[in-house]
């Protein structure tokens, strides 16, 4: 018995230390017959082997049977693999596809799921793992009043462990089975394939980690049908296959990325009517990770289109939600999201097209530790010929940074684009908002909103707005563009700016159409301080609100206003306050266009020593108008309302003027706010201003004035004659 123990442990020993076997393993599901389906198939390879691989293929049915596919099941597997080595793991499964549908029959086509997994990756190594699934398509229809059977569903997995990888890599695609040929009449197709991606990779003090995930959905089966049979009553084409995901998280010590994007499946068509709509898709909060020195997370939803229709209306498009909502403490940390609403199903013949999916993206990331820099764009589709709306775009983008990193703060940028509406339809309206905070470093926060045109209903709102906050040092930045198209719609923009370290807390500029453009309207505000000035805007509409500028910033402008340059000591930097500039000009005589520009002073920021008036000096202003209205506000109060009727009138009083707004009270305490707001219809207008703390004479200046007036006096008594 002894003996027997020793040779079996001899064995054991003798097998442990042999190199690992690859293992390639490839499984095919039995074809199906008149009478039998498509057979299963199922793969597995599992070793230490750097490189191992499972496929499988489910079998098919004969096309002309009301008989299904067969399922298939990939699993490979590496663990522990020898150091140093490149690894990699690949599974791949195929659903086979399914027969024709009769009056009683619906035969799915097969399901397909892949694995690949790799369990104690060692240091050093570079690690790839791909899992791919494709769901079998069904058949279609065999007779008259027959729906086909459904596709064959996708679900990709992987999962990576390793201690310290170079390179950990995985990739997991799902894709749901379809199939969208024209069916016999009267018949229709079945429904497109799910799909289902998830993934999970560790590798904590590696170097980096990649997983990538993708979900698309199958496309409906077309539907054939008589309008009016009853046979057929009620019946639709196929459904669009959904897409889903479970976890999506990888880590590493250096860099992590995590990528995530979800396709929904096409409505089916309808001959004759009965078409359906595209897949909705939505991704919330999905991507996530750790790392110490980047952490980027991607995600992107992208709604299926709507099935066309020939004699009646076109399906829908399917809606786009991908929101990611995370804090994590890294040096640089990254969120993107994108969002793509599913194009209107097109009519031909009779009926209007469908409508077009929304979209809407949101990126909010906190980074206590390091930058944020977060991304959001959301895009609705173009909607053909006659009748469809399409969708609203709303993108949001929030970053805030704790800490900057590499003289970076807080990065947002948002762009929302809205479709082309049809002939009859509505434009897409556009929504785009930004917002950056942090403690430092350079803080910026940008929102372009781009509404689409439309027919003779065209009516779409589009607004952007962005704010900078930085309390640390580094300025910031806000720029905010806003586009729309059409009569009947409304643009306005908004940006803010703020910052520490200077006498004004912050800057704002805003613009803003009436409802009664047309054509292409484009408007532009940008709020910068403690930061270069901005170029200037080609657009129609814009503002610029320029606090704290230079020397350099101001040498052009006074320029042509020798009066108004010597009430200020431009070289004093608690002087400088606002560079405001400007330009509205609507688009017909009727329209009105509006640009407001504005400063809040802190006064806790400036000395009472150095508290004068606040002045508010005309540059230059020139352009052809029915009316300009001019209004000046210190804290909320009117200073300044003045109406112009004509341009010479408004071009003399902008012509090296100052405006004194009243002295800065030396006991206050707060701040202090200041707007200037233009409205400007039938026409255009555009100039420069500058808002300065002017410096008021010392008591001991006028007593001396009062002191030689007297003496002077006192000469002229004496010298007059008795």
């Amino acid at each position: 018995m002894a003996y027997g123990k020793t040779c079996f442990a001899g064995l054991a020993w003798l097998l442990a230390s042999l190199p690992a076997r690859a293992i390639n393993d490839t499984q095919n599901g039995a074809a199906g017959t008149l009478t039998t389906p498509g057979g299963a198939a199922s793969a597995l390879a599992s070793s230490g082997d750097p490189s191992n691989s499972a496929t499988a293929i489910g079998g098919s049915a004969i096309l002309t049977t009301p008989l299904g596919g067969g399922n298939a099941t990939a699993t490979a597997r590496t663990s522990n693999a020898t150091p140093g080595a490149s690894t990699s793991t690949v599974a791949q499964a195929n659903g086979g596809n399914g027969g024709r549908g009769d009056a009683t029959n619906r035969p799915a086509a097969g399901s397909a799921t892949a694995a690949a997994v790799v369990t104690n990756g060692a240091a050093n190594q570079s690690i790839v793992l791909a899992a791919t699934a494709i769901g079998g398509g069904n058949g279609g229809a065999l007779s008259n009043y027959s729906i086909a059977g459904d596709s064959g569903s996708a679900s990709a997995s992987v999962t990576g462990t390793a201690a310290g990888a170079a390179l950990l890599q995985g990739t997991a695609s799902a894709l749901g089975g379809s199939r969208n040929a024209f069916p016999n009449p009267p018949s229709g197709g079945g429904n497109g394939g799910n799909a289902f991606a998830t993934g999970r990779l560790d590798n904590p003090g590696g170097a980096s980690t990649v997983l990538t995930l993708n979900a698309i959905g199958g496309d409906g089966g077309a539907w054939d049908g008589i309008p009016g049979d009853p046979l057929v009553s009620g019946r639709s084409a196929g459904q669009a296959g959904g897409v889903f995901f479970g976890q999506a998280f990888a880590s590493a010590a250096g860099s992590v990325l995590v990528d995530v994007t979800g396709r929904g499946g096409n409505g089916g068509l309808g001959y004759r009517g009965f078409a359906t709509s595209g897949a909705s898709v939505s991704l919330n909060n999905v991507a996530n990770g750790t790392a110490g020195d980047r952490v980027e997370l991607r995600q992107t939803a992208v709604g299926g289109s709507g099935g066309g229709a020939s004699g009646a209306f076109g399906a829908d498009g399917g809606s786009a939600s991908s929101l990611l909502d995370r804090t994590i403490a890294t040096r640089t940390l990254i969120g993107r999201t994108s969002a793509t609403g599913g194009a209107g199903g097109v009519s031909t013949l009779v009926g209007a097209n469908g409508n077009g999916g929304t979209a809407t993206a949101s990126t909010r990331l906190v980074n206590p530790t390091g930058a944020a820099q977060a991304l959001a764009q959301a895009t609705t589709p173009v909607v053909y010929s006659t009748g469809g709306w399409t969708g609203d775009a709303t993108a949001q983008a929030v970053a805030n940074s704790g800490q900057a990193f590499g003289g970076i703060g807080a990065t947002a940028q948002a762009t929302a684009t809205g479709g082309f509406g049809g002939g009859f339809g509505r434009g897409g309206g556009a929504q785009a908002t930004a917002l950056a905070q942090a403690a430092g470093g350079a803080t910026t926060a940008t929102a372009v909103a781009d509404g689409g045109p439309g027919g003779v209903n065209a009516s779409n709102l589009v607004s952007a707005t962005a704010q900078a906050n930085n309390t640390g040092a580094g300025g910031a930045a806000a720029t905010a563009s806003a586009s729309g198209s059409h009569t009947g719609g409304s643009v306005a923009s908004s940006a803010t700016a703020a910052a520490a370290g200077f006498v004004v807390r912050s800057v704002r500029a805003q613009t803003g159409s009436g409802s009664s453009y047309s054509s292409t309207t484009t408007q532009d505000s940008r709020a910068r301080l403690g930061v270069a000035p901005a170029t200037t805007p080609s657009s129609l509409v814009w503002g610029s609100a320029l606090g704290a500028p230079s020397a350099a910033d101001l040498s052009g402008a006074f320029a042509s206003a020798p009066h108004a340059a010597g009430r200020f000591d431009l070289t004093n930097p608690r002087q400088r306050l606002l560079l405001a500039t400007f330009s509205a000009a609507p688009l017909s005589q009727v329209g009105s266009a509006t640009v407001q520009l504005g400063a809040t002073i802190d006064l806790a920021s400036l000395p009472t020593s150095e508290r004068g008036s606040l002045q508010l000096a005309l540059l230059g202003g020139s352009g052809s108008f029915s009316t300009l209205h001019f209004r000046v506000l210190r804290a909320s109060s009117t200073a300044l309302d003045l109406t112009f009727t004509t341009p010479a009138e408004a071009n003399a009083y902008f012509a090296d003027h100052v405006l004194d707004l009243g002295a800065l009270d030396p006991t206050a305490t707060g701040t202090v706010a200041v707007d200037i707001i233009l409205d400007v219809t039938g026409g255009n207008y555009a100039g420069t201003m500058f808002l300065g703390n002017a410096p008021i004479p010392e008591p001991a200046t006028w007593l001396l004035v009062g002191v030689g007036l007297t003496v002077w006096l006192g000469q002229l008594r004496r010298r007059r004659p008795s």
